[in-house]
């Protein structure tokens, strides 16, 4: 949902993942639901936003109106709103449940647009998305399970991204577990040196029956976007994680010279102890070859440590290239304005998951996405 928040000069919109709780609707609420939306639009337009992106204004016949669009009008009509977007799954008694994006501009007026009415699909399993997408395994921890709408999000977050971006996270596992109700988290990507794992939360599912994703005509689940988000942690984390694998290469290379090294050095001793001169001097020779190689080696392991703290220690090509893109304006979510980290993976998130709401939020920041701008980062010398 996007909502209004002070900010220099008046109000602004962003985008907010907060769903807006609710209850199915029946056909007796409609006359409440008709005065409401009347007492709160105090002569400001509906419209209902086609499949087309055409707009009709029906303010002036709301009572005839469907009770999903009503039921969505009267959630968005508290003043608080104004600016505000929310992607809503409304359910009538008599008429199944339907996809509905809101929005409430800064002026009052509304727009609705609605979705057919629809059930989940069948979830993939997960032999199905390792094949699709090429993830690592999915594992489960402390009795949370990969159930069929668990498996969905992973899915449609798999599927939103890139050819380019899926192969930076190829291989990686995805782990089900309940999370730590002390720290409110949905999801969580983890790396550690060459290592990292998305850890998926219950709290990404406290919405999942009265909120979406994407668009009313191809809605995903909501707890789509926490993997998105931690999938736009994984990418900015590209640099890094490939410096700690070269590095964590290069000292395993190092530390099997060393032995190497040593073992020569012992076989020389034993040579000179025993009086073997001749031995001993071919394998001086060899120690001497041996440890100017071996020093270079150690300067490699050097720079190359020096490399994974300079990129540890700071917000990293890609974080230090979308910076300049955001241009100074704040972060898409209440959230993202946590720091640059998270403002970067909501940015994402929204590229992904409903490039609509990017564009209307930060348009310099989709336009950069769109340009690929995230990965060029990752080349960058």
């Amino acid at each position: 949902m996007c909502a209004v928040v002070p900010a220099c000069g008046g109000a602004r919109a962003y985008y907010e993942m907060t769903a807006l709780n609710h209850q199915p609707v029946g056909e007796e609420m409609r006359t409440t639901l008709v005065g409401h939306a009347r007492d709160c639009l105090a002569g400001a337009a509906v419209y209902e936003v086609r499949a087309d992106r055409s707009r009709v204004r029906v303010d002036g016949e709301l009572d005839r109106q469907p009770l999903h669009v009503l039921h969505a009008i009267h959630l968005m009509c508290d003043d608080e709103r104004r600016g505000a977007e929310a992607d809503l799954l409304v359910t009538t008694r008599s008429g199944g449940t339907r996809p509905v994006s809101v929005w409430r501009e800064i002026d009052g007026v509304i727009a609705v647009e609605v979705g057919s009415a629809f059930q989940w699909p069948a979830a993939p399993a997960p032999s199905q998305l390792r094949l699709r997408y090429g993830t690592g395994a999915l594992f489960e921890e402390a009795g949370a399970r990969w159930d069929g709408i668990s498996l969905l999000a992973l899915d449609r977050a798999l599927a939103v991204l890139s050819p380019a971006e899926r192969a930076l996270v190829a291989n990686q596992p995805f782990v089900r577990a309940r999370g730590d109700p002390a720290a409110p988290l949905a999801a969580r990507h983890l790396s550690v040196g060459c290592d990292q794992k998305v850890r998926f939360f219950d709290r990404a599912f406290l919405g999942h029956r009265v909120q979406f994703a994407g668009t009313p005509h191809a809605p995903m689940p909501s707890a789509t976007l926490a993997l998105v988000h931690e999938l736009g942690h994984a990418l900015h984390k590209v640099p890094l994680i490939r410096a700690s694998c070269r590095n964590a290469a290069i000292v395993s290379d190092y530390n099997r010279d060393v032995g190497a090294f040593n073992d020569l050095v012992g076989r020389h001793n034993r040579a000179a102890n025993r009086g073997d001169r001749a031995a001993a001097n071919t394998l001086s020779a060899a120690i001497a070859e041996r440890q100017t190689r071996l020093e270079a080696a150690g300067r490699a392991v050097e720079a190359s440590t020096k490399e994974v703290e300079r990129l540890a220690d700071s917000p990293g090509p890609v974080l230090e290239a979308y910076d300049d893109a955001l241009a100074g304006e704040r972060a898409p979510t209440t959230y993202g304005e946590t720091n640059l980290a998270e403002s970067f993976a909501e940015s994402f998130c929204l590229f992904r998951a409903d490039p609509a709401a990017l564009r209307r939020v930060l348009p310099q920041v989709a336009a950069w996405f769109e340009a690929g701008g995230h990965l060029r980062a990752m080349e960058a010398k």
